[in-house]
């Protein structure tokens, strides 16, 4: 008996269909650092650079750092790997370096805050509707503008700091879009166990290192590098959350014209800084009274917050110098 003509037909698509591919496999490690950085949706512009936001970057890197350190107990390094391990040792000292400039930079926030804060001592016994004591206001306007001052030096240093990271961010965001050569770098990258573990935590810090370094840079056009959703092989899935988290930030920084992305909180201080210095030109006591409270306040407030984004800075250094002790360890045992 002949089969049918519509048994052909189906028989005939079924063979010209292509090949589903099955889903690679994903290890351990990418899904459990799949699952971290999804954490990372939540967050939305323009909350996007608040403290508290930033604070959660710092605790993904931390909890990535603590992940990287749990698998590589698992696994059992060879002197193949050599290569491997000092490429990793060489990216782990320039993010060691740079967990020191944003020690830098937020002990450089601190010294401002702290110059604003002598600057407006001398309004806090301002009266309304009485005219601004001359000496008073001869020693604020001074102290602003030393506030300035140390504004443009800040601005010159972080120019020199970022160079570290910048080549950081760079490579792994390069090496993350190239279509041309996704193949290949994926197995250069993502080739083995070992591969993944200590280039997708090194590519997720420095990825997060480089918007916290955005956050807290007197330097309103530093450039965000970022990675391609999707370029190199689906079984990076973790890199989906990072690529997204990056351009939330991208478009908020240029819905802002470029202008600074500083940590919404001293980006109040350094606002009202700045409005202060106009109104003291007017001596408009009642408008200067009500932003000399305003800054106290806020000045209190942000220094709570660097010293919080202090101690999770040193807290993410201890891993990265734990990694690359117990690594240098395993080095020397196999030569």
């Amino acid at each position: 008996m002949r089969p049918s003509r519509i048994l052909k037909n189906l028989s005939s698509r079924l063979l010209n269909s292509s090949v589903v591919v099955p889903l690679p496999i994903q290890s351990t490690f990418n899904q459990r650092l799949t699952k971290n950085l999804n954490t990372l949706q939540s967050l939305e512009a323009p909350c996007i650079n608040t403290t508290n936001c930033l604070f959660h970057l710092l605790d993904v890197s931390t909890a990535t750092q603590d992940l990287a350190q749990e698998s590589l107990r698992n696994v059992s390094l060879q002197d193949s790997d050599r290569e491997i391990v000092e490429e990793y040792l060489e990216g782990n000292a320039a993010l060691l370096d740079v967990c020191n400039r944003l020690l830098d930079k937020v002990d450089n926030i601190g010294k401002y805050v702290e110059l604003v804060r002598i600057s407006i001592h001398s309004l806090e016994f301002c009266k309304f509707d009485q005219p601004i004591n001359p000496m008073a206001l001869a020693r604020a306007k001074q102290g602003l503008n030393s506030c300035d001052s140390f504004e443009r030096k800040c601005k010159e240093m972080m120019t020199k700091s970022n160079s570290g990271l910048k080549k950081l961010s760079v490579k792994f965001a390069q090496c993350m879009t190239n279509s041309q050569i996704t193949s290949t770098r994926k197995q250069r990258y993502f080739g083995s166990e070992l591969d993944e573990i200590l280039n997708g935590s090194s590519v997720v810090t420095t990825m997060l290192f480089d918007i916290l370094s955005v956050a807290l840079s007197f330097k309103s056009k530093h450039k965000l590098n970022t990675t391609q959703s999707g370029s190199t092989a689906s079984s990076s899935a973790w890199l989906h959350p990072l690529h997204e988290l990056q351009m939330k930030i991208k478009e908020e920084k240029e819905k802002n014209n470029g202008d600074n992305m500083f940590f919404s909180e001293f980006q109040r201080i350094f606002r009202l800084t700045q409005s202060l210095s106009q109104k003291l030109k007017t001596q408009s006591q009642n408008d200067v009274i009500m932003m000399v409270a305003e800054l106290k306040r806020s000045c209190e407030e942000v220094d709570e917050g660097l010293k919080s984004f202090e101690g999770k800075i040193k807290e993410l250094y201890r891993f990265l110098i734990s990694i690359r002790m117990s690594l240098l360890g395993t080095l020397s045992s196999l030569a």
